[in-house]
């Protein structure tokens, strides 16, 4: 196999953003093991917050596609700068690319991305590109597309983030923790389940429920390791790495009993179904110190970055360049 690996976003370094903690976090596990890493952004999503060490390289430019690579893309449904590279390149990288989509159809129609997720998937058909998904979901949500080589491996991230905030889990809050960048657009109201806010803050009227929007990312993990609960109810989520930072700070996850999230939730969640406008709520939200405690040492078992990035190892072998 190949030992140098290229990451290709549009992503800057953020750790507040979850397609870039994910590659930052793959990255980092992967030159710790030997391999030659360079994350390549075109730097359409502008927040930058974080600085690689040294064993990492970073590029704003794409990479020669004569590279002896393999060549890794960070995509969504939008057809950025990066996205365009593998379309006019493709004749060089198909043998040696894997295409990761962090986002699913159904989640791309909903944000009038159709066009567009057409143009994506119908390439990457055409051109039997291998792609990685991070659920059984996504998986066969793709499979309408006529998307047959799709590898499911399940996240991973760096869990040793999370050391510095396990004080604040002493000082658990009877709260609700949601959390958005922008509550008023449509993918927050319609997808992210935020529609449902009002709901629970009727059915719950005893327990606090904190909306906060574009937290740093040290604050959002303050905030949910305070928190009993956090609310996590896409229905369209192809896995959710939310959950991962609740089990690790032992908050118990609220989340939509759809999608990919159905997945996530391995350990102790309260799950929440809806019917059209319905939402069937418990009556009562039950915070226990031994289910939130076996959440974490579920997570500190199977979602480690070096499990992931061992499992993804097994995935890069397919590639045959």
């Amino acid at each position: 196999m190949l030992k140098t690996i290229y990451f290709i976003t549009d992503r800057n370094l953020t750790l507040s953003d979850s397609v870039s903690r994910y590659i930052i976090d793959l990255s980092e596990a992967l030159a710790k093991g030997g391999f030659n890493v360079t994350i390549f952004s075109s730097s359409e999503a502008k927040r930058s917050d974080y600085v690689l060490p040294q064993n990492v390289n970073f590029s704003n430019e794409m990479p020669d596609p004569a590279d002896r690579a393999i060549f890794h893309f960070h995509l969504t449904y939008t057809i950025r700068a990066h996205t365009q590279f593998l379309f006019d390149n493709v004749s060089q990288l198909k043998n040696k690319s894997i295409v990761t989509l962090h986002v699913t159809p159904e989640y791309a129609i909903q944000m009038v991305q159709q066009a567009s997720m057409i143009k994506i998937l119908s390439f990457i058909s055409e051109q039997s590109l291998l792609v990685q998904v991070f659920s059984n979901y996504s998986k066969y949500d793709l499979k309408k597309y006529g998307l047959n080589r799709v590898a499911v491996v399940y996240p991973g991230l760096n869990l040793s983030r999370y050391q510095e905030y396990l004080p604040f889990t002493k000082q658990k809050k009877r709260q609700i923790l949601v959390v958005a960048s922008n509550p008023d657009a449509l993918f927050v109201r319609n997808i992210k389940g935020f529609n449902f806010i009002e709901t629970i803050k009727k059915t719950y009227p005893d327990i606090k429920v904190k909306e906060v929007i574009n937290l740093s990312f040290s604050e959002y993990l303050k905030a949910m390791a305070e928190s009993e609960f956090y609310i996590a109810l896409s229905k369209l989520e192809h896995y959710g790495l939310a959950i991962i930072d609740a089990y690790n700070l032992f908050t118990i996850p609220i989340y939509s009993n759809e999608g990919g999230l159905t997945e996530a939730i391995y350990g102790n969640g309260i799950p929440i179904y809806t019917e059209g406008t319905k939402v069937f709520l418990p009556k009562k939200l039950p915070y226990t110190e031994i289910d939130a405690r076996y959440n974490y040492l579920f997570s500190q078992t199977e979602h480690t970055i070096e499990k992931h990035m061992k499992n993804m190892l097994s995935v890069y072998e397919l590639i045959k360049p």
